[in-house]
């Protein structure tokens, strides 16, 4: 197969899955500095290229005003979550913080739940996002599970990219997965952006493809709805394109349709730097523009932030922000006048509060100064397996049961005193100390019944 050009959301080299194990140096001077991503990234801070439009619109409200100061603040776009079947919705809760060169965890309140301290991260397409750093003793990991956890284990990143073809001389349309050798006939129908190929069958539903034009085309029901005259894609991988829709590269400039192909946002949008997946991500794998995380999706316009809806209506006019990040449950993190914020832009959904419990595999607390209203505490790594299974429910029936069930061998020293009375008994026969010797001993062997409930 030659090599190709491909949508970008797809665009994740064989080094990511082994991100999370590289050597990343656990010295300040080897961590403390900007990536070309980040350097992009905060490149428009303190312009203001936003225009003077008068009728600018401004539809949101301030959650928590700009106060504070970080490199970058990265949350997920809805084509980089399976939002259909996804279990851990902390990545809506939760954003990962950059400062001084080193990532962590802050909630949309502002507060620091898990200080700045680690090299890498990644979130994985799950939901599940994974902070680490390479110690004296090996990869040290800090995530936040399905259940709200904080954790310290970590594995690779698993990356599932497919590719879309189109055959024209078969009027077939192919999909490739990540590492796969071959690709297979696709007719989902789902609109995708494709490359025109020419395939060859190399078994059975496994075809060889040779890219005949690197240009992409939209396709839907093995039908083409375009010609090929877009430079790049950025399409969605689990759901449907109605959902996120599919962001296309023309003129050097982006623009957005909708899952029937239609365009709602015209070919105006920047290309943003993506470091939202993963830290080591390449520069030229990462440039593009975010799609659709429920309702809106955050633009930029000559390197300034705004809001549109998926009607293509203007919610927040590019330039208001220098930086925008995509709307999670009601609320984004902007950066204006150089520091971050947090605005509410559509309904929030309280159901989605997650309730966490910090859990270590060392004695050291994670959270730094962490006053919100999760519940934190510390544990061992013996128990941090079973912690992680727990939710607030179940820990509050835990709490009234456990007295119930210490009680009772509470009870039990004093049904074992009754030996302690036995040297009184032995102390007739002075003379003989070696016999009194063994009930001597007994006290200490009593108390062991009521030690070992204790330690359960």
């Amino acid at each position: 197969m030659t090599e190709m050009k491909r949508p970008i959301i797809f665009l994740l080299t064989a080094a990511l899955a082994g991100s999370m194990l590289a050597g990343c140096g656990n010295t300040e001077s080897s961590s403390k500095h900007p990536s070309l991503l980040d350097e992009i990234n905060n490149s428009s801070a303190g312009e203001n290229n936003g225009g003077g439009d008068s009728s600018r619109s401004t539809s949101y409200e301030w959650v928590l005003s700009p106060t504070i100061s970080a490199e970058n603040i990265i949350a997920p776009d809805g084509a980089q979550v399976n939002t259909e079947g996804v279990i851990n919705n902390a990545y809506m809760r939760v954003a990962i913080i950059k400062r001084d060169g080193f990532y962590g965890f802050i909630d949309y309140n502002g507060t620091i739940m898990v200080k700045p301290e680690y090299t890498d991260y990644y979130i994985d397409y799950d939901g599940k996002m994974t902070l680490s750093k390479v110690t004296s003793d090996g990869t040290e990991y800090c995530a936040i599970d399905e259940s709200g956890y904080i954790i310290h284990n970590g594995s690779d990143r698993a990356i599932k990219d497919r590719y879309f073809f189109f055959d024209d001389s078969n009027k077939q349309c192919f999909y490739q997965n990540y590492k796969d050798k071959y690709a297979k006939a696709y007719n989902g129908k789902k609109l995708v952006a494709v490359q025109s190929i020419s395939a060859e069958k190399k078994g059975d539903n496994k075809y060889g493809v040779t890219i005949n034009n690197e240009s992409f085309a939209l396709c839907q029901n093995n039908e083409l709805l375009t010609g090929y005259e877009y430079e790049d894609a950025y399409i969605p991988i689990y759901k449907g394109t109605g959902s996120t829709g599919i962001a296309l590269c023309k003129g050097g400039k982006w623009g957005y349709v909708n899952g029937k192909g239609e365009l709602i946002i015209d070919f105006i949008c920047d290309a943003v730097p993506q470091s939202s997946l993963a830290s080591n991500l390449l520069v030229s794998e990462g440039l593009h523009p975010y799609l659709f995380t429920g309702d809106y999706v955050p633009v930029s316009v000559n390197s300034r932030f705004g809001y549109y809806d998926k009607n293509g209506a203007v919610v927040v006019s590019p330039g208001e922000f220098e930086q925008a990040r995509p709307v999670l449950n009601g609320l984004a993190w902007v950066r204006k006048d150089g520091l971050w914020g947090v605005v509410q832009i559509g309904e929030i959904d309280e159901s989605l509060v997650i309730t966490t419990t910090t859990t270590t595999t060392t004695t050291k607390a994670t959270t730094t100064a962490y006053t919100g209203t999760w519940e934190t505490t510390t544990t061992t790594t013996e128990e941090t397996k079973k912690e992680t299974k727990k939710t607030k429910k179940t820990k509050e029936t835990e709490a009234e049961t456990k007295p119930t069930e210490t009680e009772p061998p509470v009870t039990d020293p004093p049904q074992t005193e009754p030996p302690v009375t036995d040297p009184p008994l032995t102390e007739p026969p002075v003379t003989d100390p070696p016999q009194t010797d063994p009930p001597a001993t007994d006290p200490p062997t009593d108390p062991e019944p009521v030690e070992e409930p204790a330690a359960q």
